[in-house]
């Protein structure tokens, strides 16, 4: 049985988890500064568990995005197939890694904060041409 094998059917599931768990607990701590810290201590507890589950699911999220892909090398790897990085694979790998390091929910809320922003802009802009 080979290394990558072995990795992707034992020790990656378990490590998945706890660490996914541990963005879920502790990201307030890593992500926000102290005085926000603080300022959470008094916030109703239905904000403290979307927190968890919001950086939970995205690191678990880039667990799975890790291990599909290195199943993908493992079968790239093992046969004779000639194979060339596509941008999906790029993108893929990028996903994974905002996702395991715990930058993935605040990736989305960025991007959906942009998204409606730019709509603003958009409709303002189209209100003062009519």
């Amino acid at each position: 049985m080979n290394l990558l094998k072995w990795f992707l059917t034992w020790p990656i599931v378990p490590m998945a988890i706890i660490w996914s768990i541990g963005y879920g607990l502790f990201a307030i701590r890593i992500f926000f500064k102290k005085d926000q810290v603080d300022a959470t201590k008094s916030a109703h507890p239905s904000w403290k568990i979307h927190q968890f589950w919001l950086n939970f699911l995205g690191s678990i999220v880039g667990w799975i995005i890790t291990y599909f892909l290195l199943s993908r090398i493992e079968y790239l790897w093992e046969s004779d197939y000639s194979y060339t990085i596509s941008f999906a694979d790029v993108f893929s790998f990028l996903l994974a890694f905002i996702g395991i390091t715990g930058f993935l929910p605040m990736t989305v809320v960025g991007l959906v904060n942009a998204v409606s922003s730019l709509a603003e802009k958009i409709i303002e802009l189209i209100s003062k041409q009519l």
